[in-house]
């Protein structure tokens, strides 16, 4: 059933995307012989690439490709997030679970496009790497509301 509500949430966000380009909302830019959408200049997506060495040896590294979250995003982002709670009041969990709630939810959302080895993001066993990898996504979602 919470699958089926996140699918659901996830279509939702991408017809409201379209909308939104649809109507004009969003400008269209040529770039690097891709089409970008932005806003105020700033695009609505962003590639990176991430390199990072786990503390027993492991080197992950590979490209990313997020984009700035829709409101439909944010209320599936605020959605996950509470079934991820598992009933209990968001603030009722520890620091670091509201964290790692918050920042999964998000990438669950904002990431268009992820190595393999980053497609199942509740398996991940170092923090290290979901924190550089959301390091990039926050970056990108400040620029692009300018704070």
């Amino acid at each position: 059933m919470a699958d089926a509500i996140e699918a659901a949430a996830l279509q939702e966000a991408e017809r409201a995307s379209r909308k939104a380009v649809n109507l004009g909302v969003v400008d269209r830019v040529v770039d690097d012989e891709k089409e970008i959408p932005k806003v105020a200049g700033v695009p609505t997506t962003k590639e990176f690439y991430v390199k990072h060495e786990s503390e027993c040896g492991t080197v992950y590294e590979g490209k990313f490709r997020s984009k700035i979250l829709t409101i439909a995003d944010r209320i599936a982002v605020g959605s996950m997030m509470s079934r991820m709670a598992g009933g209990m009041s968001f603030d009722s969990l520890d620091p670091l679970t509201r964290q790692l709630v918050e920042v999964v939810s998000h990438m669950q959302f904002s990431l268009l496009d992820k190595p393999e080895w980053f497609a199942d993001i509740l398996s991940i066993t170092d923090m290290r790497l979901i924190e550089a990898v959301y390091k990039e996504v926050s970056a990108h979602e400040s620029s692009f509301r300018g704070t």
